[in-house]
């Protein structure tokens, strides 16, 4: 046991000189519990790291004619991916109130992640790694969808792959048979899991 635990120092010690996106990546791979400091890089790099600011992605068929920045989108439009995903399950499946702006959505996925109650699962995901923060955020308004919220971080891209609230809450992560090799970095601390 001593012998183990002194590899998982050294393992830690090594992530902690790596840039913030190599350290993920290689936690992520490995079996071991991030220290503390580790998890709050991990944390702190991911509510930085938002939508890719360059990433444009094509307009889906559930997003032809709504109207955005004063332009009609038809399928195959390309839009900034923040943007798309925003439309998507903002405007088309109304998983926040009415009225919620683009701004009022990126804000509730970057406190999901700094909360210090939000779960943090490590899983493949159609052979990507991906970090998925969990929180309960109860929306005042009419709203689709849960309570909960789900910033969903590929690791690879080293940015936000999606923000929404699932159907079913925590179940559809935990029970979806699509991911991998899932693990908890950070368990989720709430009565409703």
């Amino acid at each position: 046991m001593g012998n183990e635990q002194s590899n998982r120092s050294r393992e830690i010690s090594r992530w902690s000189r790596l840039p913030d996106k190599e350290m993920i990546a290689a936690l992520v791979r490995s079996r071991a519990q991030p220290s503390p400091e580790v998890l709050a890089r991990l944390v702190r790099h991911v509510a930085q790291a938002g939508f890719d600011p360059g990433k444009l992605e094509r307009a889906t068929d559930e997003l032809e004619g709504l109207t955005w920045r004063a332009m009609a989108l038809r399928r195959g439009d390309r839009i900034p991916s923040a943007d798309r995903h925003y439309l998507k399950h903002v405007g088309v499946h109304q998983e926040w109130p009415v009225g919620t702006t683009l701004q009022e959505y990126l804000e509730t996925a970057r406190r999901v992640v700094l909360h210090s109650e939000a779960g943090i699962m490590a899983s493949l995901f159609g052979g990507t790694w991906r970090l998925s923060f969990l929180l309960e955020a109860p929306v005042v308004g009419a709203h689709h969808g849960s309570a909960w919220v789900v910033v969903e971080y590929q690791v690879a891209l080293g940015h936000w792959w999606s923000v929404y609230r699932p159907w079913n809450g925590p179940a559809q992560l935990v029970q979806d048979k699509r991911r991998e090799e899932v693990r908890w970095l950070r368990r989720l601390v709430s009565s409703a899991t």
